[in-house]
């Protein structure tokens, strides 16, 4: 009796193990409505140039792989490809520009293209150095359950919200959070 019980026991608490341990269905990149909110907060000096602060040209593209914007940002010449805002390659998903204006407190929502899974920023401050002016960020994703009583997960990704700081001369913070 107690063999069998122990045997019992051991099956059930193999299968109930098992199955949390099904495989993860890797995430559908789809559209996603409003999936990339940007808060800039703009310094009063912002792209300052000879003592006077200037608008400042930013660049928002949306890519299924980094690997080409990543060697645009290498030298001045990509930097400079970059900031004319237009698809180089079939990385790009969207590409888009906007423009922040010096002491502004700004919130851009976007949706997020079909395939995006990282954002770059391209700000156009006068000196063309990635560490200035370039920033990746990576779609979050999370893990969710197919329902309230199944073992199966899949990845979902999450909404992107990030908070920039910009100074006179370069992008001075970011705060990237995951939901």
């Amino acid at each position: 009796m107690k063999k069998t019980l122990f045997v019992v026991l051991f099956l059930f608490v193999s299968s109930v193990c098992g199955c949390g341990f099904a495989p993860v269905s890797p995430p559908e990149w789809k559209l996603e409505k409003e999936g990339i909110v940007l808060h800039f907060e703009a310094d009063n000096q912002l792209n300052q140039r000879h003592g006077k602060a200037y608008t400042l040209y930013v660049v928002l593209y949306q890519l299924n792989d980094p690997n080409s914007f990543n060697q645009l940002c290498l030298d001045e010449d990509g930097l400079a490809k970059l900031l004319e805002c237009k698809v180089y390659d079939e990385s790009v998903t969207s590409v888009k520009s906007i423009y922040i204006y010096p002491g502004s407190d700004v919130t851009h929502r976007m949706e997020r293209a079909e395939g995006t899974r990282y954002l770059g920023i391209v700000a156009g401050y006068g000196m063309l150095t990635q560490e200035r002016m370039v920033r990746l960020l990576e779609i979050p994703v999370y893990i969710e359950r197919e329902s309230a009583f199944s073992f199966n997960k899949k990845l979902v990704p999450g909404l992107l919200q990030s908070d920039f700081v910009l100074g006179p001369d370069q992008i001075v913070d970011v705060d990237a959070e995951e939901n």
